[in-house]
């Protein structure tokens, strides 16, 4: 999340793997069972962390919750996209990480020369065509999947220049065609958005087969499979 929360790594060392559902961490010899693990196996020679954080997140193995994981590329020149990609520290190393978890819009005004990629699943409430537009300060580009696969993302729509924030008809590249989604499909949806100075913003709304808009999208139609554990306790600096 962008804090420097301290980390508990847990190693299997046996050849056999390990239930963790039940087991607890904690930071008082009084009350041994302060954190409980939830279902997650270990399996021989895996390494498992978990954020001392305070946090109290417990997702189980494959879990998906309701929002969007946003990755953000600090101190990169350049307004476009490619400017991006050519950095060495995308994708792999974000310097901030955090869940968009109310609707698909990244904060606005936050910083001059960085990058953000948001991505996770969107899954459709009703079967139909929908169309999506994408706003953002400076480039921007939407990826949809015809499955939960980012192997087969598309480029759906774009913002070539830049927008205000949610300005959604500038560019006629920012609308997408009409796209067919099942009900209760999950489909992989990414944007990557370059910013250099100036104003910044992202944000994608979509309009249902009936017509209606949502703008942005809501994070209840948006799903994340987390795997970070955070405890309910911090390590205290006294040890």
């Amino acid at each position: 999340d962008g804090d420097p929360n301290d980390w508990i790594e847990l190693l299997n060392t046996g050849n056999s793997a390990v239930d963790l559902e039940g087991y607890a961490l904690s930071d008082d010899y009084a009350n041994p069972m302060k954190w409980i693990f939830p279902q997650y196996r270990l399996e021989p020679g895996e390494h498992l962390l978990v954020w001392a954080s305070g946090k109290d997140r417990r997702p189980a193995q494959g879990e998906m919750i309701n929002g969007l994981i946003r990755e953000v590329y600090l101190n990169i020149t350049g307004s476009t996209i490619n400017d991006l990609r050519n950095a060495s520290k995308f994708p792999d190393a974000p310097d901030q990480r955090s869940l968009l978890n109310h609707h698909f819009e990244a904060p606005i005004n936050i910083a001059d020369n960085y990058g953000q990629r948001v991505r996770g699943y969107l899954k459709a409430p009703v079967t139909g065509e929908f169309i999506f537009w994408i706003s953002s300060d400076d480039n921007g580009q939407l990826f949809l999947s015809s499955d939960e696969n980012p192997r087969e993302k598309q480029k759906i729509a774009e913002v070539p220049g830049w927008t205000h924030s949610r300005q959604w008809y500038k560019y006629p590249q920012q609308r997408s065609a009409p796209i067919y989604l099942e009900q209760d499909k999950l489909y992989y949806i990414e944007t990557l958005m370059k910013e250099g100075a100036g104003g910044d913003n992202l944000a994608v709304r979509w309009q249902w087969p009936d017509g209606s808009m949502e703008e942005p999208i809501s994070a209840r139609h948006l799903f994340w499979q987390e795997s970070e554990l955070h405890t309910n306790f911090s390590i205290r600096a006294a040890g």
